[in-house]
């Protein structure tokens, strides 16, 4: 199992997609791995991934691995939820406008851990997108070339090359590829 999501990153960096469209896919992956499911912040989350040109494989395994961190990051939300619910006087209005919206209140902005991870997670957007793409750079650079590199020097690479096995499934892959294309 860990293998064969380790080889799916690797064919998602491998990608013919551009470093920011894979670093849209990390930022917005990010909101969406912060933010609880049961929240309409989450929708609006998906619906950006869709309209935008954006590496959902990508998306989506950020969004595992920060809904990990999220479950554990929950109580700090909470903080900055209640803080920004209860102790900031001057937002009390806003608050109110917001939840006699019939839609708005949806979002279950009202909800401290969904408030502190929403805000957490777009706080976080613009960051994460500049530092996903600054390290996609640095990898479709620097480290994809160095491996391959490192995998040619195997004399098992050289006698699977040459095997007809191997020759099928690049065949194969050639094909899938001008089918996506």
């Amino acid at each position: 199992m860990f293998i064969r999501s380790l080889i799916s990153l690797f064919r998602v960096l491998k990608s013919n997609d551009s470093p920011k469209q894979l670093a849209w896919g990390v930022a917005l992956g990010t909101m969406l791995g912060l933010i609880p499911v049961n929240s309409l912040f989450n929708v609006f989350v998906l619906v950006a991934l869709y309209f935008f040109n954006v590496n959902m494989g990508l998306a989506l395994l950020t969004a595992i691995v920060y809904k990990m961190l999220g479950v554990i990051l929950s109580g700090f939300f909470h903080i900055i939820g209640l803080y920004l619910l209860t102790d900031v006087n001057f937002l009390y209005p806003f608050w109110t406008a917001l939840y006699n919206l019939p839609i708005v209140t949806w979002t279950r902005f009202y909800n401290t851990v969904v408030l502190g991870s929403f805000l957490v997670s777009l706080l976080l957007l613009i960051p994460h997108y500049f530092l996903a793409k600054k390290l996609l750079v640095f990898y479709q650079n620097n480290v994809r070339n160095m491996l391959v590199a490192q995998i040619k020097k195997y004399k098992i690479t050289e006698i699977l090359q040459g095997s007809n096995i191997f020759k099928l499934v690049l065949k194969v892959l050639n094909w899938k590829n001008k089918l996506k294309g």
